[in-house]
């Protein structure tokens, strides 16, 4: 679960049980992200962090443009290398704690860095699964566990 501000992990063994050792949660995630194209914008075109909207670095995700000064500069190479520099971070992070997953029969990211990473992913971890919505997934994990419970 590449989540807003950590990158959590979980190895489960046959019978659903969690490998402890496998499995655990580092203080790295998608809003360093948004931090970090933030400070590369203000240093880049000379303006203050805080001015930066999140709709602006929003745009810069998704499009690969910002507008400042009612200008449109082109940031596609900005965000790449943040998006190349954070992922690494995320990578190293998964790795410490699930070590080599050429054991893991089912490989699932969940959580809004699966979206924003998704390339990353695919590239990184050969046959990585993403859901649909998966920045949705543990809402909907918990609501699944909730409905089994009652029963």
């Amino acid at each position: 679960d590449i989540g807003g501000q950590t990158t959590d992990c979980a190895v489960l063994n046959p019978g659903m049980r969690i490998n402890m050792q496998r499995s655990g949660s580092s203080e790295v995630g998608v809003l360093y992200l948004y931090d970090e194209i933030k400070v590369e914008i203000a240093s880049k075109f000379g303006i203050n962090v805080s001015s930066i909207t999140k709709r602006q670095v929003e745009n810069a995700l998704t499009k690969g443009t910002i507008n400042i000064y009612r200008e449109v500069h082109d940031v596609a190479e900005l965000v790449n290398r943040c998006k190349a520099a954070l992922f690494d971070r995320i990578r190293t992070a998964i790795n410490e704690h699930v070590g080599d997953d050429s054991d893991i029969e089912n490989l699932i990211f969940v959580g809004g860095g699966a979206i924003v990473f998704n390339d990353e992913i695919h590239k990184s971890y050969k046959g990585a699964r993403i859901p649909e919505e998966p920045e949705f997934a543990n809402a909907r994990g918990m609501y699944k566990l909730i409905r089994f419970m009652a029963r």
